[in-house]
């Protein structure tokens, strides 16, 4: 069902695009694959934060000294979060868009993130069971 989802939405995209005469390189792709981008290294960010956390709270573990797998966890966060931001800052460079444009296309990944973070949280709430699931490898579970 959601491959029936993602077809459809890319189908409408496409269509749309190619109704209002978007150029097929320049608006079109750069436009669409551009929060892709953005929230991919938003989420490198955020692993990297989590593996720095992980360590922090579980001394011993990893074999490496802590200092050394929170250090490194931490320098890989800290020089993601640069890139991201230098990203974003600069994403006329990628698109050739004007500051309007860039400007949405990089506030849809928070977005995006704060819509599932929500629906996350109120899945745990409503339906802890399915939330618990999640986790899981047994993709049939859920």
């Amino acid at each position: 069902m959601s491959g029936i989802a993602q077809t459809v939405l890319a189908a409408v995209v496409t269509a749309v695009f190619a109704a209002i005469g978007a150029h097929p390189y320049n608006e079109f792709l750069l436009w669409v694959k551009t929060p892709g981008v953005v929230g991919i290294l938003a989420l490198q960010t955020l692993a990297a934060c989590s593996v720095a956390a992980f360590f922090c709270r579980n001394r011993g573990v990893g074999g490496a000294g802590r200092l050394r797998t929170v250090a490194a966890a931490a320098s890989a966060a800290l020089l993601l979060a640069v890139i991201t931001g230098l990203v974003c800052t600069r994403l006329n460079l990628f698109t050739g868009a004007p500051s309007a444009v860039n400007w949405m296309l990089a506030a849809l990944t928070p977005i995006v993130f704060t819509i599932g973070a929500v629906l996350a949280m109120r899945l745990r709430r409503k339906r802890p069971e399915v939330y618990a699931k999640l986790a899981t490898t047994d993709v049939e579970a859920v």
